[in-house]
């Protein structure tokens, strides 16, 4: 259960439905994953096969305490294949893989949510045996950055922002719900499908900044440790460290 808060961004649906939406902590079980050997797909071509999560980004092997993920992220609306449901999007996580559970908020585009919109979303799941839930709201202007931020609160649950605008709470408590820290962070685009594109391209990358880390609960966010990149669509995908607490990600066109 999710407790949501509407300060300015108008809220628009939720979702409980069982969703591949995005879900990142399923690719950490198996750590980073490198396929360069495949080849670049059309941009925007037919989907093929089943919806899934393919990811681009950035995420730390769970080796350090941490209560909370937070970075900027450059407004995006990515090409999405067609065909089949899919989607492509762009977010910050707070995770927790052994037990599944994880809170998250960031921008997606999805064929499979109506009204047919770029979106602001928040997604939680208490662990692997609940099903997510999702709440919509309105996304802000293209080309524009917006810090997106999921962290536990004096009350021990999980907040999460767009800038400073808290657009919901969880209604569990990860120190009693997950298996104790250390905890993952994440930062991603994520797809439905390899024929969906990340929200950048080679000329317009996506751009991420600010990326930090809440080592200590209620204490500062500050630059990340222990990260690493990975994408699991082959040559499709790329992300580029550009510094500590920056980076981009992009689609490779054929």
């Amino acid at each position: 259960m999710l407790r949501t808060r509407n300060l300015g961004w108008a809220f628009i649906r939720r979702s409980t439905a069982k969703t591949t939406a995005p879900l990142l902590a399923l690719a950490l079980a198996l750590g980073p994953v490198w396929l360069s050997a495949a080849s670049p797909v059309a941009a925007g071509g037919t989907c093929v096969g089943s919806r899934s999560n393919y990811f681009d980004g950035r995420f730390n092997l769970e080796t350090q305490v941490t209560y909370g993920s937070k970075a900027e992220i450059l407004t995006k609306k990515p090409t999405v294949c067609s065909g089949v449901s899919s989607f492509s999007g762009a977010w910050t996580m707070l995770d927790d893989t052994a037990s599944g559970g994880y809170a998250q908020s960031g921008f997606v585009y999805d064929t499979g949510v109506t009204p047919l919109a770029l979106y602001v979303f928040i997604q939680a799941r208490q662990d692997g045996s609940h099903t997510p839930t999702t709440f919509y709201y309105t996304a802000p202007p293209l080309n524009s950055m917006h810090s997106y931020q999921s962290n536990v609160n004096s009350s021990g649950y999980i907040d999460m922002y767009i800038d400073s605008t808290l657009l919901a709470t969880t209604g569990f408590k990860p120190a009693s719900a997950w298996t104790p820290q250390p905890w993952g962070n994440q930062y991603s685009d994520e797809t439905g499908h390899c024929q969906s594109d990340v929200a950048g391209t080679a000329s317009a990358k996506e751009h991420y900044t600010n990326v930090l880390q809440e080592r200590t609960l209620l204490g500062s966010f500050l630059s990340p440790l222990g990260l690493v990149s990975s994408h699991n669509c082959g040559s499709q995908y790329n992300v580029s460290t550009l510094s500590a607490t920056s980076f981009d990600t992009w689609t490779t066109t054929p």
